[in-house]
């Protein structure tokens, strides 16, 4: 609410309302008898006083011309290749599996490796390694030329490689057993690497030996060779 002081009664307002000085200074400046919204309001407010009252006036937005608005502007999703959407995402498996364990090949027994090597005219046995390993029989075979080859005499074999590092492994295996007279060779006649935990001139005692080592375990399936020139 706003409270207005009087300034001058009902009688001296009358007198100079009356009085032609007044009347004809506000005919000549109509501005002065108006109130302005600036006199009222300011216009950051949508606050104005009527009848000695101030009431809430809405602002008015500032209109934007319809040529102004442009349609909004829609982004389109890009077009897909539904055909790679559904096909199945692949990737080039590159094998990683490095050599034979030597371990397990050094202990594969003999009888997984191929017969079908080495030179027949060193020896006309073809009895396969299985079959060495549960006969008494020795397996006798001629000397050849290889600079690896077993010299002759009569071995105990504990394993049959087709590769020497293999068998080299097993050596050092059996090595660290107990066995330390293992030795390597090669046997031309079956084109096979040997490992051997015991050598004698005596077929005899070769014999014995294999018997001897065969209820050691793990080593029941050892046999003799015989190389002779």
């Amino acid at each position: 609410m706003v409270k207005w002081e009087p300034v001058v009664n009902e009688e001296q307002a009358e007198a100079i309302l009356n009085n032609e000085s007044t009347v004809q200074a506000l005919a000549e400046n109509p501005a002065q008898s108006e109130i302005t919204n600036e006199n009222i309001a300011d216009e950051s407010t949508d606050e104005s006083i009527v009848d000695n009252e101030i009431v809430n006036v809405p602002v008015e937005q500032n209109e934007i011309p319809e040529e102004v608005i442009a349609d909004p502007v829609v982004s389109q999703p890009a077009e897909t290749d539904q055909t790679s959407i559904n096909e199945p995402i692949t990737e080039e498996i590159v094998n990683t599996n490095s050599d034979q364990n030597v371990s397990s090949a050094i202990n594969a027994p003999a009888q997984e490796i191929p017969e079908e090597r080495g030179d027949a005219t060193l020896t006309d046995d073809r009895r396969t390694h299985e079959e060495f390993e549960k006969s008494d029989v020795p397996l006798e075979v001629k000397k050849g030329n290889n600079l690896l080859e077993l010299p002759t005499g009569n071995y105990v074999i504990a394993g049959a490689f087709s590769e020497f590092q293999h068998a080299e492994d097993f050596s050092d295996d059996l090595f660290l057993k107990g066995y330390h007279e293992t030795i390597v060779g090669y046997v031309p006649a079956k084109g096979y690497y040997y490992t051997v935990v015991y050598r004698s001139d005596n077929l005899n005692q070769a014999n014995t030996e294999r018997n001897r080592i065969r209820n050691r375990p793990g080593m029941d399936k050892v046999w003799v060779l015989k190389v002779t020139d």
